[in-house]
């Protein structure tokens, strides 16, 4: 009999639907997101754009707002070609937090990379590549959010400062691969995690040079 038969079929479908949605519904607070992630990454397989994405941040013509205010002049981390610093923007960055007696910031800059590598990274693309990126604040709100998967799964999972992971792995995941702290607020990472030093002061660069030289922060 065909109704018994088309019955049965959808009834099957209803519950191995429903135990799927209970399933990514345990593991994750909104199981949408782990799927369309996953669906997003196959159909980059026929993209032929700068990056595999479904829209990449190299494409700005299909936002109008964030091309207008998005500068790709700009790099993301300080190499000797783009450190200098025009008279005006040094001043406000100096204003942020003022020194009394302000080292050469070139002579640092300069002596900086002498300490650490001089490279562009991070701006590379491919066809054949998507990367993903969770940014993790520590704020409250990731209390039983159940998004530690979710995170995990990323290629870049970006922290600050001091924020804690122990205890909290169901919610904010267990990977680190970019920590974002000032001196004031540094911490021991390991060999897995990229330091992201954001200086708000000449003092800050000869931080690093110190720590990274004599073994001791005598800056």
């Amino acid at each position: 009999m065909p109704f018994p038969f088309t019955f049965r079929t959808f009834a099957l479908l209803l519950c191995v639907i429903t135990f799927t949605t209970l399933l990514f519904s345990y593991t994750f607070r909104d199981p949408s997101l782990y799927f369309f992630k996953y669906f997003r990454l196959s159909d980059s397989f026929f993209s032929k754009g700068p990056c595999s994405c479904r829209q990449c941040v190299a494409e700005l013509e299909g936002d109008p707002w964030f091309a207008e205010h998005f500068n790709l002049s700009i790099h993301p981390l300080m190499t000797r070609e783009n450190s200098f610093l025009s008279e005006e923007t040094f001043k406000w960055w100096q204003w942020l937090q003022s020194e009394r007696q302000p080292a050469n910031f070139s002579e640092v800059v300069e002596e900086l990379f002498q300490v650490i590598p001089d490279g562009v990274l991070y701006v590379d693309a491919s066809p054949e590549r998507c990367r993903s990126c969770a940014v993790v604040g520590n704020s409250g709100n990731l209390k039983r959010s159940r998004y530690g998967g979710l995170i995990d799964a990323c290629d870049f999972i970006i922290r600050m400062n001091q924020a804690p992971t122990s205890g909290f792995e169901e919610d904010v995941g267990t990977r680190t691969t970019h920590h974002v702290m000032y001196p004031e607020s540094a911490i021991d990472l390991d060999n897995t995690t990229s330091l992201v030093l954001i200086p708000f002061k000449t003092l800050d660069l000869q931080w690093v040079i110190s720590a990274l030289t004599t073994g001791a922060i005598t800056q």
